[in-house]
């Protein structure tokens, strides 16, 4: 599993990590840690996995539904906040 390797770290706000350039090589889901090639961990609440690339939205292959409020594209950092917000609204709604 390749993630981001620790060229550059900025923290943002909303709680939120980016930590560029380092090779995942272990993930423990039950746990939420990850370790790197250097043994390096990081625990976390919410993981978001981003592979970089062009943007491939879901209606560019026609998928129904594809306009939901509740799909997001993450590109720039800016794009965090709707989906902070929305995972707010979220737990805001749950018993």
């Amino acid at each position: 599993m390749c993630a981001l390797e620790v060229e550059e770290r900025n923290n943002f706000p909303n709680g939120i990590s980016l930590i560029l350039s380092t090779y995942i090589v272990k993930a423990d889901l039950a746990l939420k840690t990850l370790v790197s090639a250097a043994r390096e961990s990081f625990k976390y609440q919410k993981l978001i996995i981003a592979t970089g690339s062009t943007i491939l939205k879901l209606s560019n292959f026609g998928v129904q539904g594809a306009d939901s409020k509740k799909i997001f594209y993450l590109r720039e950092i800016n794009d965090t906040a709707m989906i902070v917000e929305a995972l707010k609204a979220n737990k805001m709604q749950r018993p």
